[in-house]
């Protein structure tokens, strides 16, 4: 680390090189964090990628907005990443609220809960119990239909299309459109 960049400079270019994210990745995440009507008033992404550079480098300080965009980002709170202590935890560290809190907006952040992960992996299994119907060495496009076809089994078709929904699934069968 070089001496004169502030520690917050240094935890997010750590945070974003821990993600094997480029500085040019960084600002796209970073513009798809703000919300439509902010995302209209943000500079083009050249901009924002210089901006990265910048705060990297400890050149600039993040205004509020994009501390909030960097928060988003990267699921950690304000003060884990901006905070003026240092991020070194010593051996004998006991974790606080905060880092609970930090991990709790992390795994959120992260969207991938116990009931996603189920219905993913049952959609797995129905995919390759599907495709051992197929004749060997064949493989058509119809067999990629079946995926869309289970995306109302993953996603759900209901009022509130964000929640998952079971549906009762037996023999796999083809069709080239979806039949939810």
């Amino acid at each position: 680390m070089i001496a004169d960049r502030p520690l917050w400079a240094a935890r997010l270019r750590d945070e974003r090189n821990r993600r094997l994210w480029s500085q040019k990745e960084t600002a796209v995440r970073l513009r798809n964090a703000a919300d439509e009507q902010t995302r209209a008033r943000l500079p083009d992404l050249a901009s924002i990628q210089r901006y990265v550079r910048d705060y990297e480098a400890g050149k600039h300080r993040p205004g509020d907005l994009y501390m909030a965009l960097y928060c988003q980002v990267f699921g950690l709170s304000a003060n884990a990443l901006f905070s003026a202590q240092s991020s070194g935890l010593p051996l004998d560290h006991h974790p606080t609220e905060e880092d609970a809190a930090n991990l709790t907006a992390w795994i959120e952040s992260t969207n991938t809960g116990d009931d996603a992960v189920t219905h993913l992996a049952e959609a797995a299994l129905l995919l390759a119990e599907a495709h051992t119907q197929l004749p060997r060495n064949k493989y058509s496009p119809t067999s990629f239909a079946f995926i869309g076809r289970r995306r109302c089994f993953c996603m759900g078709e209901s009022s509130d299309s964000a929640r998952p929904v079971s549906c009762s699934v037996s023999t796999p069968t083809y069709s080239p459109t979806p039949a939810c």
